[in-house]
This record gives C-alpha cells, sequence and structure tokens, in this order.
C-alpha cells in the first residue's frame, strides 16, 4: 500500500512593533521669521524608522515640504525639519542644525500643520482657528508669540498624545529643538499644567422698551421707519463692569449708547433702528446683549409686531392729450419714478398688490365725452390682454400682482380718442388708482 504523507510545517512568526511619528514641536513663529521656522518630529517607537517620502503640510494642501530619500529617525529619537539658512540663523545659536532645511513658510496664526507619510496623515497640530479640521486634532492649541514655540507634553517617560492639541501641547517660552543627533533620553523637562476657574458674575438686561410700540408698527409707505428702543441692564459688579451693549435686529448690528446711569449696578442704554417699507408685515426679534470687561454677556429677546400696509404711488401728476375729432393721442408709461409724463406705478407698501382705477367723464363747458374714450394698459403700450381696459366710472380691478420692494414699479400707458363729433375745446377728467392685496 502506497502511503502520501504530508509533512505540515509550523512557522512562528515573532511581530516588530514600530513606532508612530508624530510632531513634538512647532516653531512657527520665531524672532527671526528669515530662517527660525522648524518642525520637530518624534518616533515613539524602539527601532529606527525610514521616513524618506513623508510630507509636511503646512496651512493647506497646496503648501508642502516632502523628506529626502536615505532619511532616518532614530528610535526614541528626533528628525528637524527648518527653514533655508537655519544653521545660520536659528534664533538659538545651541540649537542642533536641521536634518533637512527647506523653504518652509509657517503662518503665525489661525493655521496648522498635517504630517503624512506620503499617503495617510499620521499626525496633525493646529493653533488659533485654522480654516480646516483637517490641521488640528480635535481643539487647535494656543497661539505662541514671538519667539515661543508649540511643545508636545512629555509624562511618564512618552510624549503625550491624546489626539486633542489643546490638551497635548503648550506654548514653551524658552523652546529647545532637537534633531537626530539629539540624545533619545533628552528630555529634561517635566510639566504641571495649572488650572485656575475664576468666576465671574455676568451682567444682565432687565428689560426693552420699545418707544412708540402700540401693539404693532405701522410702516410709513414709501419711507423707512425709525424705531427708538431703550434697555436697562445690570452687573452686580458695578456699571463700570459693563464694557458694551449691543441690539441685533434683521441681521443688522446696533451699538447702544449709555444714556444715564441709573444706580450703582443699573445703566441705560439707548438706540435705534430702521425697517423698510417693503419688510414683510409679522413678528421680529430684537435682541439685546450686554458684554462686561471679562467678556461675560447675556441677551435679551424682545418681539415686536411690523404691521401690513397697502399703499400706492405715482409720478404722474396731470396728463396732456391733444387730438382732433376721431383721432387718438397716446401717453406711455415707464419704470422710472423721475418721469412724470410717463406715468408709472409703484407699490410703497409691504405686500403684494392688485390696481383698481376708474375715472370721471371729461367735461367742458357743459359738454361731455364719456370716460370709455381712455383706455388704459399696465403692461408698456400693450392696448389689449388680461391688464387693458376702457377707463369706467366704477372701479375695476386688474390682477398685477405687484410684490413689495424697493423698485416695485409698474407702467401706465394711456391712450385719447376724440369722438368723431366732439366739440372743440379743453376737457378734463380725474383718474383714481388705488391697491388692495393681491
Amino acid at each position: 500500500m502506497k502511503k502520501a504523507i504530508i509533512f505540515l510545517v509550523g512557522i512562528l512568526v515573532m511581530p516588530v512593533v514600530l513606532g508612530d511619528v508624530i510632531i513634538s514641536q512647532v516653531l512657527y513663529n520665531p524672532i527671526d521669521e528669515t530662517g527660525s521656522e522648524a518642525v520637530e518630529l518624534y518616533n515613539t517607537g524602539s527601532s529606527s524608522i525610514d521616513i524618506s517620502g513623508h510630507v509636511v503640510y503646512s496651512g493647506s494642501y497646496s503648501k508642502y515640504w516632502v523628506i529626502p530619500n536615505n532619511s532616518m529617525i532614530p528610535g526614541k529619537g528626533y528628525f528637524l525639519v527648518a527653514d533655508t539658512g537655519f544653521s545660520v540663523s536659528k534664533d538659538n545659536p545651541e540649537w542642533p542644525d536641521a536634518d533637512y532645511e527647506a523653504s518652509l513658510t509657517l503662518y503665525n496664526s489661525d493655521s496648522g500643520i498635517i504630517l503624512t507619510d506620503g499617503q495617510e496623515p499620521l499626525d496633525a497640530v493646529g493653533w488659533g482657528n485654522p480654516n480646516s479640521s483637517d490641521f488640528y486634532e480635535t481643539e487647535p492649541s494656543l497661539e505662541a508669540d514671538d519667539g515661543n514655540s508649540l511643545v508636545r507634553r512629555f509624562e511618564n517617560n512618552n510624549h503625550v498624545d491624546t489626539d486633542n492639541n489643546s490638551n497635548d501641547f503648550y506654548v514653551d517660552t524658552n523652546p529647545m529643538l532637537r534633531s537626530s543627533s539629539s540624545s533619545s533620553q533628552d528630555e529634561n523637562k517635566t510639566i504641571i499644567s495649572i488650572m485656575a476657574n475664576v468666576t465671574n458674575d455676568c451682567p444682565s438686561i432687565v428689560g426693552v422698551t420699545l418707544l412708540n410700540y402700540n401693539d404693532g408698527y405701522l410702516p410709513d409707505a414709501g419711507k423707512q421707519k425709525r424705531i427708538d428702543f431703550e434697555a436697562e441692564a445690570t452687573d452686580v459688579n458695578g456699571v463700570s463692569d459693563m464694557e458694551q451693549a449691543t441690539a441685533r435686529v434683521k441681521s443688522t448690528t446696533i451699538n447702544l449708547i449709555n444714556t444715564e446711569n441709573l444706580s450703582t449696578n443699573n445703566a441705560l442704554y439707548s438706540g435705534s433702528f430702521y425697517m423698510d417699507f417693503y419688510d414683510s408685515p409679522g413678528t421680529y426679534q430684537l435682541n439685546v446683549t450686554v458684554t462686561d470687561i471679562a467678556d461675560c454677556s447675556s441677551t435679551f429677546v424682545s418681539n415686536f409686531s411690523y404691521l401690513e400696509i397697502i399703499s400706492i404711488d405715482t409720478d404722474a401728476s396731470t396728463i396732456y392729450f391733444s387730438s382732433g375729432p376721431g383721432s387718438s393721442d397716446e401717453t406711455i408709461g415707464d419704470l422710472d419714478m423721475q418721469t412724470d409724463d410717463q406715468p408709472t406705478i409703484q407699490n410703497i407698501g409691504n405686500s403684494p398688490i392688485d390696481i383698481w382705477i376708474s375715472g370721471t367723464d371729461l367735461s367742458y363747458s357743459q359738454y361731455l365725452i364719456q370716460s370709455e374714450s381712455i383706455e388704459y394698459t399696465f403692461l408698456d403700450n400693450v392696448f389689449s390682454g388680461e391688464f387693458y381696459g376702457l377707463l369706467k366710472n366704477t372701479p375695476e380691478m386688474k390682477s398685477v400682482n405687484l410684490e413689495p420692494g424697493s423698485e416695485s414699479l409698474r407702467e401706465l400707458s394711456l391712450r385719447f380718442t376724440s369722438p368723431s363729433d366732439a366739440y372743440p375745446g379743453g376737457y378734463s377728467a380725474k383718474i383714481e388708482l388705488f391697491a388692495s392685496v393681491h
């Protein structure tokens, strides 16, 4: 009997634990801006790592530096990337020369850097308020003054890495940069964080009074409506502790004036704002905020009603026609309220409207010409269609749906046809226009 024998060979592979490369220090605001900016990297593992091709991005993905070939970072050691000319321009001559010099541009405020392995992000640190969340972890760190650096905390023989820049970094007023030539045990600083919570009594708004308010504000047709108000604020720390009071309505911020100190702790502020005649009717919010010198603030919300108004205006007061018996004369309207010989209708209210029109018969001495001898249109000079009609003694409505707005206009064109048997003379009549809600 033949036997097939299969030998099973077991190979035990021991894992090699590699460390992570992290950003350990950033000097983005040196005293000498021409050649002292630097980024310090750290190898958390015990074996050397080849960081050739790693990329440092600054502020955006369009500014970056690629670490050159044959760049090694020792176990528990550092690698220093610095600005061109760092060896002669560095703020502190005791700092080691950089492992790699490149033309760095690190921004002094509201920015950050990202370290990648050429493809995947490895670490990021931001300061201030970076534009992109890619350039910080969880919360950015504080910003460093001239000559100071951001340094990753070192506790229990390891750099702290909680993926939160605000927790992991502090501002070092006496920075010491390190490179691959620095000792891996060069950690001679012990950091004790001190946190103190100082409470502050915030000021508050006692109340807001809208002046001349009677169940709402009626708009001024065709004009802005000025609204005055007063606000009483109080602060247990005294009126001198209140730094400013502001109000906000319709996305507009108003700085209030301290008109009177009512007591040691209370002050009266006043202000005003404007509503446009075409602002929609409804309920609006007036938000009044008082802030103290410690930037502690509180806001009081006061609601008010802006009422509906229906109103129209025209630039024409007198229209002249001249025609012989059986002939016609026209006046063509336009969309310009400054041309009083070319009639224009304007919606000076705050709701969409339709227009009603009527007129009297034309008269001269004992002679009359019927009002229907005048044709009208609210659409260019098109004397036909839904916006066309004959002038009548009783009002007739045209559904023009004229929306409210600063330049809500409609032309009115007129045509007079003299009857063939009309007695010659100077005739006169009146046209009346009024609006209703569409």
